[in-house]
């Protein structure tokens, strides 16, 4: 009695266990049915022109080019895309005023654009594609003398100076973007292998929407330090801000 009944269990586990396996059987889906990925990190790096003077006339400007180092992560679709980043601006390095003021400048700040592709077919055209940019950008800059300053002909001289401008810019440009074809969501090694997904170039001209500046320095006279006076400016700039950029994308 108790072999039969051994036998017939262990019939029954025979029988259970190919259904078993059967159930737990992954279901594949269709590639052309799965998500793409559309999210990317962006290392980019920009080169500005900056023309920006008061409208005091107190001479405090921004002028000359600087570098940009952005950092920040976007989404790319099929005929658009739109990224944030955090800003580092390294110079201008020139001289500021009348004064000829040997300045240099550092900032940060945060930028936000997007873009339409107005060529045919999607944004990862094998050929490229290219449209309209829209961004925002905020920088917070300040410079600083590295050298004094004669004023004019006589024995006074403009010493510590710094400017500070904080400057929102709104940024209409174009793009070209040359980028690889985008790859469905997935856990596959292939599909979980970090990529470059491509590139893209953009030229844009910055308008100020927002631009703020305060000045100070000192005016000292080296024949009577009585007559040294410490200065005191602030104000509005105006002018544009040109804007081109290198946005290598990598996709995660």
């Amino acid at each position: 009695m108790p072999y039969k009944l051994l036998n017939n269990i262990f019939l029954l586990l025979c029988a259970a266990l190919p259904s078993a396996a059967l159930a737990q059987t992954p279901t594949v889906v269709n590639a052309t049915d799965a998500e793409d990925k559309g999210t990317v990190w962006n290392v980019g790096f920009s080169g500005m022109r900056h023309n920006l003077h008061d409208q005091e006339d107190a001479g405090n400007e921004l002028t000359g080019n600087s570098g940009v180092v952005q950092i920040g992560r976007g989404h790319i679709g099929q005929s658009w895309f739109l990224f944030g980043s955090a800003d580092i601006i390294l110079g201008p390095y020139e001289q500021v005023r009348a004064e000829k003021i040997k300045t240099d400048f550092f900032g940060t700040g945060f930028s936000a654009w997007t873009g339409y592709a107005v060529t045919p077919g999607t944004l990862r055209h094998s050929v490229g594609s290219a449209g309209v940019t829209l961004g925002i950008s905020y920088a917070d800059i300040v410079g600083r003398s590295v050298a004094r300053s004669a004023v004019g002909d006589d024995d006074r001289y403009i010493d510590n100076y710094s400017l500070r401008t904080s400057t929102w810019l709104a940024v209409p440009g174009t793009f070209f973007a040359t980028l690889k074809k985008a790859r469905p969501k997935g856990n596959t090694p292939e599909l979980l292998l970090t990529r470059i997904e491509g590139y893209i170039f953009n030229f844009g001209v910055g308008f100020p929407v927002i631009s703020d500046y305060r000045a100070r320095y000192e005016v000292k006279d080296l024949r009577n330090s009585k007559n040294d006076a410490k200065k005191h400016e602030s104000g509005h700039l105006e002018g544009m801000t040109f804007l081109l950029s290198f946005n290598p994308l990598l996709g995660i």
